[in-house]
Order: structure tokens, then sequence, then C-alpha cells
């Protein structure tokens, strides 16, 4: 990806001022001086090659992109703990290093355009644990809604959102919706980056992952391994009892059980992290890209009651 670069997120000043959820004067100054002064040097944004990456476009350039069909990604992520041996930044950093890759990866005539990684997420489940950053379910809808519209007014009639923190999952379902009932013809789309491996297992010594897992440690551990601690990770397998119930990434269930993190892990971990390997997240994160790559160049012949 080339060298990274800071990547000052000044959108977070539309949604404090446009959120529904009526804020101190006090308060909201200080949020401002927080997520300005601090946030904003937390998250780094590696280069698109090709010039997808609309925050790094000349404003021709994104209208030239978009007069020619380009659809928009939108990958969300969030700020969250993640075990004491990864990252809050994790879950943005992977869902971001997938989709900017497969972006790059891309044909000349696949065209495409993407926001920042949207590094803020729905996490209350883990604000027990220090340095979660959590938005109110309100506020994440109408920042999405406020995305897309802001995309929609420009031309674009086809968005895909890439998930990569699972809580985020119900907000981004109930966004999308409000984008669909104000904009019919406009096709959205929302998927989470991991279920593109859902059916793998020989990349996993113990066949299952939940939360700075064996899965997100693999991952980062290829990306950024200076900021794994793997003599601190956790070895906290926290499978339920009922057969009716399953808390990993890749196990299905019809039961949805409300649940804060620290209820069922006391480090904030539910996984086998140790078993974790450079390797074997590098030989993930190709499997990844390629698939997602395949999967855009597929989504970019989808149209409303055609895919």
């Amino acid at each position: 990806m080339g060298l990274d670069k800071f990547y000052n997120l000044s959108v977070l000043e539309n949604l404090v001022i446009t959120s529904s959820i009526k804020v101190p004067n006090l308060i909201y100054a200080s949020i401002l001086n927080f997520l300005f002064k601090e946030i904003s040097l937390i998250f780094l944004v590696g280069d698109l090659n090709l010039k997808k990456l609309i925050s790094e476009m000349r404003y021709p350039q994104v209208r030239e992109a978009i007069d020619s069909g380009a659809f928009a990604v939108i990958p969300t992520g969030s700020n969250e703990q993640h075990g004491p041996h990864l990252p809050l930044e994790t879950d943005s950093r992977l869902v971001w290093e997938v989709v900017s890759r497969a972006l790059d990866g891309l044909p000349e005539g696949v065209k495409a355009v993407c926001t920042p990684v949207i590094w803020m997420g729905y996490s209350t489940h883990h604000l027990d644990f220090s340095g979660t950053i959590s938005l109110e379910p309100e506020t994440y809808i109408n920042m999405i809604f406020d995305v897309c519209e802001s995309l929609i007014t420009h031309g674009i009639q086809k968005i895909l959102i890439v998930n990569g923190h699972g809580g985020n999952d119900a907000v981004l379902k109930v966004a999308a919706r409000k984008v669909k009932d104000k904009h019919p013809e406009v096709l959205i789309a929302i998927m989470a980056y991991w279920d593109l491996v859902a059916e793998m297992s020989d990349w996993r010594e113990t066949g299952h992952g939940c939360h700075g897992c064996e899965f997100e440690a693999d991952l980062m551990l290829a990306l950024r391994p200076e900021l794994v601690d793997v003599e601190a990770a956790p070895e906290n397998l926290v499978k339920p009892r009922s057969r009716f119930y399953g808390r990993g990434f890749f196990e299905g269930t019809f039961v949805n059980v409300i649940e804060n993190t620290a209820e069922i892990s006391a480090n904030g971990c539910c996984g086998l992290p140790r078993r974790a390997s450079r390797k074997a997240g590098e030989k993930l994160l190709k499997t990844l890209v390629d698939r997602m790559t395949e999967f855009l160049i597929d989504f970019n012949r989808w149209k409303i009651g055609d895919i």
C-alpha cells in the first residue's frame, strides 16, 4: 500500500452538528476538541493507487468518475478495545486494508470511488474497557444516512457499505433502509468483509473466533505487527453451553442475545489469539482481497431487480 499518511476526518464536525441528540454547549466543545486534536491522528489511511479515495481526489476527478458510472464504497469500522494484545483500530484497519487493496486490483473498466473509513462505530457493549469510543445508535444512523445522501446528491446511484465491526450491523441496516425509502432508485447493499471466508477453516487452529481472536490477530500480525503484543494475548475460548446459540464469527444461530463483552470476558477477548501467526494472516489477507476484488467486479454489474 505504500507509505501511510495522516488523514484528518473533518466530517466529524457535521456529525456532531447534525446529530438528533441534544448536546450541551460545553460538552459539544469538548467533543470537538477531542475529535479534532486527538482522534484525527489515530487512524492512518493508505494510498489508493488508482485515485479512488475521494478525499484524495480533486472534485473534477470525482465528477468524472461519477459521470462514468462509478459506484461508491463506504468502509465502516470502530475504535474499540480488542483485548490486551490488539490495538483499538483493529476493525477499521482490517476493513480498510481489504477494501483498499481490492479496489487497487480492479480492472480499468470497473469504476468505483471510496470514502475514507468511518472509524467510529456502535460499540456500547465494549465501553467497560478503556479507549472505546461509541456513538449512540441514532447518531450513527444519521451519520451513515448523511454520507449516503451526500453521495446521491452528487449522482451516485449504487452504494456498497463494507462493514468491519459486528456491532454496526443492526444500525447499518436501519440507515440503509432509510436511504432506500427516500431514494428507491438507488441500489444500496451491505456486507461484512469476513463473510468472504466464512467457509474456510484451514487458516485457523481453533475453528472459533469472536473478538480479538485468532482471525483478527492473524490479520493484524500481517498488517501492523508492531501494534500487536503477542505475549499479552490471552487464551479465552468463550463457548456458550446452549446448542442454540453461537458467539463465533462464523457460527450460525437463530438466537440473538444482547450482551456486554465484560459479561463474558474479563479481558475483552473471546478466542485463542496466541495461536495466531503472521504467515496465516498473510494467507488470509490475500484470500480476502482476492475475493473482495471478485465481488466488486460482480457488484459493478448489479442493477435493481437484476442481481
